[in-house]
């Protein structure tokens, strides 16, 4: 028997590769009169894993990552790691620079769009510590709600 764990990473893990797979052998395709056509198009793979988690309707959208949370300043001396803020707080720190879109920006931009089609919770957390962010104890949750920011 699997622990809770150990089934959520299987289910997300054989959606994922279901998704690929599907990506690959048929690939997009665009319609031309009666006809589809394959053409070349890059898949952002965040967005289309919140995608997919907002229609199998999943309670937490989880994305692993090699850091331990997000953090703003990032490589700053005033560098600052967050256990959670609100949509409101990401999309601001988005707009200030803080998340640029080749490293952090796309997994906050798929999470804000999570939280706000589902109303549920998303969690960015280090690809060893997705139980405990499960559970509430690790990475960084972004939450419906308002902020002052």
């Amino acid at each position: 028997m699997l622990s809770i764990s150990q089934e959520i990473k299987y289910r997300v893990s054989y959606a994922l590769i279901e998704l690929k797979l599907n990506l690959w052998w048929r690939g997009p395709v665009i319609r031309e009169g009666r006809t589809f056509s394959g053409v070349d198009a890059v898949i952002d793979k965040d967005l289309a894993s919140a995608k997919l988690a907002e229609e199998v309707g999943v309670d937490i959208f989880l994305i692993a990552t090699d850091v331990k949370r997000v953090a703003i300043n990032y490589g700053k001396p005033d560098q600052k790691f967050l256990s959670s803020m609100t949509v409101n707080e990401a999309d601001w720190f988005l707009a200030e620079g803080h998340f640029p879109s080749g490293s952090m920006g796309p997994k906050i931009e798929a999470a804000m769009q999570f939280v706000k089609k589902s109303r549920k919770r998303a969690v960015i957390a280090f690809i060893n510590d997705i139980e405990a962010a499960v559970e509430g104890k690790a990475g960084t949750e972004i939450i419906l709600g308002s902020s002052p920011i």
